[in-house]
């Protein structure tokens, strides 16, 4: 992730499905799924069909050559599966139990996200929602920007993470997300600040 001055801003650019879907998020510790959601899902299911209904009519008519075609479809069936997992991972959000309340989690979180010197924008409508960005790592086209956006939740007795790509195309060059590790970060850092006789519920990262 990008290192700034450390700093905690209002604003910054927020999807408003953040704002709806507040009280799903906490629930289902994801996003909801939608229409949107599935699109890129369904397009490559699409390619799929056409390209397994094209080696079943050339099985029908007899072309010999048919293995080099088996080949390029397996290696898409692999991709779209390996794609589809990544794809709907990025819509989780990973639970990090504090047994402190909203308040105390809110200030543990900002204290924590300081010491991390990072860029910080709180939400205008929620205070309990945090985001940082990292520098552009859209290396190909300079005029398309693409950020990993991670996103936490303040919430009572835990703490949520959610980690996405602001690109909005389903890319095959997805990157590796940093959230795991900021919530392995934020786990040791809450289990050193946190105030004695308060237990934290134990969880495997």
């Amino acid at each position: 992730m990008k290192v700034l001055p450390e700093s905690i801003e209002q604003g910054g650019n927020w999807e408003n499905r953040l704002v709806t879907d507040i009280a799903y998020i906490r629930q289902h510790l994801r996003y909801p799924i939608t229409k949107k959601t599935l699109l890129p899902v369904i397009l490559w299911a699409v390619l799929l069909i056409i390209m397994l209904s094209c080696v079943a009519a050339l099985f029908l008519l007899g072309e010999g050559k048919i293995n080099p075609i088996l080949t390029i479809l397996g290696i898409n069936a692999f991709t779209f599966i390996s794609i589809s997992v990544r794809y709907f991972d990025t819509l989780k959000f990973q639970e990090i139990p504090t047994g402190l309340f909203l308040q105390e989690n809110k200030t543990m979180l900002e204290r924590f996200l300081k010491s991390q010197h990072l860029l910080v924008f709180r939400h205008p409508e929620m205070p309990e929602v945090f985001q940082i960005l990292s520098r552009n790592i859209n290396l190909h086209t300079a005029s398309e920007e693409k950020r990993e956006v991670i996103i936490f939740i303040a919430d009572d007795r835990r703490i949520l993470i959610n980690s996405h790509f602001t690109e909005s195309s389903w890319a095959f060059g997805m990157g590796k997300r940093h959230h795991r590790q900021m919530a392995k970060n934020l786990k040791e850092w809450i289990k050193n600040h946190t105030p004695a006789g308060t237990s934290l519920t134990h969880q495997t990262f």
